[in-house]
This record gives structure tokens, C-alpha cells and sequence, in this order.
């Protein structure tokens, strides 16, 4: 080859020798990258970084339902505090007595006796005192043939012949009957403000302004008038007048079934509204829960 060509060569050699010496590096770079990721990952013993294998993380800690087993090991400990049942304020009331309704449609009325650490349990046609029992979580009553079973916002209803089936509160007929077991002849309740009235034989018992005024005024005398019933009421300091009209009335702040009656409240001026039920007519699962 002439000198003149080699020397118009010159500088496509040295690029090409550049463009080797720069691949050769760029690969030296990778093998020494990829040799210390895999010295790390034996050296740490960090399956989970290292396996592309590893499967999904299991749910062992997922809550089991009453009764269940993980294994050979049941469900419950004696070394974990219980839960108790909470109480239950809404409107002015509260309450150890609950209202629950189960998936299979039974219905149940739960009441909590803390000094006697016992729960008393009425389903239709029965009714049982269950002991306390220790549970890994939630509260939990059993006599050994029932066992009910609260964790978090749900129960279980455990029968020794029937199953496990979930069940969930009724936190209006929760309210409603406790008013009913305490003697009430009639509840209401509406809302902005929040408000509830109860008519006992004795008194009226009027909760309203999201709890902060309580008016209590001696039995009032009902009047009626076709399908409505008027009460008046007065002390030294409030005259109170509710009108009761026996129609549906659907609560627009809960679901479910219309209440039978519209509830007026009028009182110093002021106007509420809301739903109501009389609670004159006997309910046969309350009423057996009322029975000593």
C-alpha cells in the first residue's frame, strides 16, 4: 500500500481501535457489575431479591372465623386480653343491649352484664346466658353448644348443630329496643339537629341538639284524632307539643325499612322532624329477652 493511502486510513483505524477499546471496557464494566450483585445476594442470603420464583406472600395473619384452625393450632389464645362488647350511644341512649341481624335472617338481641362477665344471648324461641371466654381477638361468650363472637364491626353465631354464620348489628332496632326493654311507649328521632324523644308512662324525655339540651317534662296526656295523637307537655321553663301521625316515615340519614309513624316536635319556638315507632305493640324476640 502507497503512503499516500495509508495515511488517509490513519484516522478510520484509530476510531475503529477506539470503538473496540470502548466495547471492551463497557463489557468488562457489566461482567464486574453483574459478578458483585451476585456476590451480594449470596452473601446477604436474600432469597426474596435474588429468586424470581417466589411466590405471592401468604394471608396466615387474615382473621379465621369462630371455631376455625390453622392447622392442628385452634384460633383462640389465653394470653390475649378480650375485647369488650362496646356500648352503644346514639340519640341520647345508651346501652349494653344489641340488636343483630345474622346472614341466614335470624335475628338475635345480645346483652352485655359486666359485672357478672356474662352475656345474655335471645334468639326466637330460645334464650341462653353464655360465660366469657378468651379469644385472640374480638370478645367472645360461650356456654358450649352457642357461642357468639364479636371482631371489630361484625359478630359470629356459632351453634354447635348449625354452623357459623356472620352477623351484623341493627344499630336503629338497637336503639329502639333498648328504649322498648326500659319501658318506652314510644321513640323518635330525627336529624340537623340530631334529636330522639321517649315516652315513658311516667315522662318525656326530649334529646336534642346533637346531645346537648335534655328537656324532661311529667307523662303528657295523648290526645287522638283519627290516625294521629297529639301530646302536650309543660314545666316552668318549656311547653313541648308532638304530634304523631301514624304513616311510614323513611329516615333519610339510615337504610332499610320505614319506620310506621311521622314525629313533629315543637318546643320553644323551635321545629323538628323525624321518625318514630310506638312501642305499646309487644315484640315476641324482645319480649322473651325481657323475661328474668
Amino acid at each position: 500500500m502507497t503512503r499516500p493511502r495509508r495515511a488517509a486510513l490513519a484516522p478510520l483505524d484509530a476510531a475503529l481501535g477506539f470503538i473496540t477499546a470502548l466495547g471492551f471496557i463497557t463489557a468488562l464494566g457489566f461482567i464486574t457489575a453483574l459478578g458483585f450483585i451476585t456476590a451480594l445476594c449470596l452473601l446477604l442470603l436474600v432469597p426474596t431479591a435474588c429468586s424470581p420464583e417466589r411466590g405471592p406472600v401468604s394471608d396466615f395473619d387474615a382473621p379465621a372465623a369462630p371455631g376455625a384452625t390453622t392447622g392442628d393450632v385452634a384460633t383462640e389464645s389465653a394470653n390475649e386480653p378480650s375485647v369488650p362488647l362496646p356500648e352503644l350511644g346514639d340519640a341520647g341512649t345508651d346501652t349494653n343491649v344489641h340488636v343483630y341481624d345474622c346472614d341466614d335472617g335470624t335475628p338475635l338481641v345480645t346483652e352485655l352484664r359486666p359485672q357478672e362477665d356474662r352475656l345474655l344471648v335471645t334468639l326466637p324461641g330460645s334464650r341462653s346466658t353464655l360465660e366469657h371466654r378468651e379469644a385472640a381477638s374480638g370478645a367472645r361468650f360461650s356456654d358450649g353448644s352457642l357461642t357468639f363472637w364479636t371482631q371489630g364491626d361484625g359478630a359470629f353465631l356459632e351453634r354447635a348443630e348449625g354452623g357459623t354464620v356472620r352477623c351484623s348489628e341493627n344499630r336503629r332496632r338497637t336503639v329502639i329496643e333498648a328504649a322498648r326493654l326500659a319501658g318506652a311507649a314510644l321513640w323518635a328521632a330525627g336529624n340537623e339537629p340530631g334529636w330522639s324523644l321517649q315516652l315513658f308512662p311516667e315522662r318525656l324525655v326530649l334529646v336534642t341538639d346533637y346531645g346537648e339540651t335534655t328537656i324532661q317534662t311529667a307523662a303528657p296526656t295523648p290526645v287522638d284524632e283519627g290516625e294521629t295523637t297529639t301530646y302536650t307537655a309543660h314545666t316552668e321553663a318549656h311547653d313541648v307539643v308532638v304530634t304523631v301521625d301514624r304513616e311510614a316515615c323513611q329516615d333519610s340519614m339510615h337504610d332499610g325499612d320505614p319506620l310506621p309513624a311521622r314525629v313533629v316536635v315543637r318546643f320553644d319556638g323551635k321545629l323538628l322532624r323525624g321518625c318514630g315507632e310506638p312501642l305499646t305493640a309487644p315484640d315476641a324476640l324482645v319480649d322473651s329477652h325481657r323475661e328474668p
